[in-house]
């Protein structure tokens, strides 16, 4: 069963269906035995127990089984902290491009709809979603067809990344002096999958992100970077425009853990 960018075995779904109706479970049981079921790790090698939460809402629409009241302290589903909805039908569904009609960009503006894509992101991204520190600027991805399809956003660049930093040419004293003009795509999701979308996508955000950063925080990028996971190519980053710079490790695996993932830093 298909949830965001996940695809849930049959065995899995059924499984969690069971244990839902089991006396005494909690959400988060059942999402620590949704990452436990299907190998379901962050990049540093914990349960991604966050993401699997926020799955499990989807999930239990989908396959039609009601999750244990959430506990006080955990956040409820208010309506300013939900996703937009209608995203599930479109990940469930192949469109081609000319069929979305026309692609924009806008930037979630208010509270209420910065909730809603820090929502989004956590119920269908794979690496769920966590507030990066510092400056940040989060778009909507937009179909003039079908309404919100997705989110990109961009914030303020850490201090050091050693491989970063040697491919643009940085010593420490030009990294201080010059680190506001850098900024770093952090999350990029697209609910349909369409060929050709995501390049698109980051040809428009990439046209206006300087002037809307500038704008909202006194600074201008002049460049941007992203780490890609190795299950992904970065294909759509090479026909946007952007390059592949580096290799670099996700930090020493704690015993018992896989090895260490190589991300590719565009």
């Amino acid at each position: 069963m298909q949830v965001g960018m996940r695809q849930f075995s049959s065995v899995t779904v059924t499984q969690i269906k069971n244990m839902a109706k089991q006396r005494g479970v909690t959400r988060g049981d059942l999402a620590r035995q949704l990452c436990r079921l299907e190998g379901w790790h962050t990049s540093s090698g914990d349960l991604a127990v966050s993401s699997a939460r926020k799955a499990l809402v989807a999930l239990s629409m989908k396959a039609n089984f009601t999750l244990p009241k959430a506990r006080s302290g955990v956040p409820q589903s208010a309506g300013e902290d939900l996703p937009p909805a209608g995203l599930e039908k479109l990940s469930d569904v192949r469109l081609r491009l000319e069929q979305l009609g026309e692609i924009s960009v806008r930037i979630a503006c208010d509270r209420h709809q910065r909730r809603s894509w820090d929502a989004m992101m956590r119920a269908w991204h794979p690496l769920g979603f966590n507030r990066p520190p510092g400056a940040q600027i989060r778009y909507w991805i937009c179909s003039s067809h079908c309404g919100i399809i997705g989110g990109i956003a961009f914030s303020a660049a850490s201090w050091h990344q050693k491989a970063r930093d040697q491919w643009i040419g940085w010593d420490s004293d030009a990294r201080a002096a010059n680190l506001s003009k850098l900024i770093c795509n952090h999350r990029f999701l697209l609910i349909p999958r369409v060929y050709g979308l995501a390049s698109q996508v980051l040809r428009i955000v990439s046209e206006r992100v300087g002037s809307d950063w500038r704008m909202q925080y006194k600074a201008t990028p002049v460049l941007a970077y992203t780490y890609v996971e190795p299950r992904y190519s970065g294909a759509s980053y090479f026909a946007g425009g952007w390059q592949r710079c580096a290799r670099l490790s996700s930090g020493q695996p704690r015993r018992g853990e896989r090895a260490v993932t190589q991300k590719a830093i565009w």
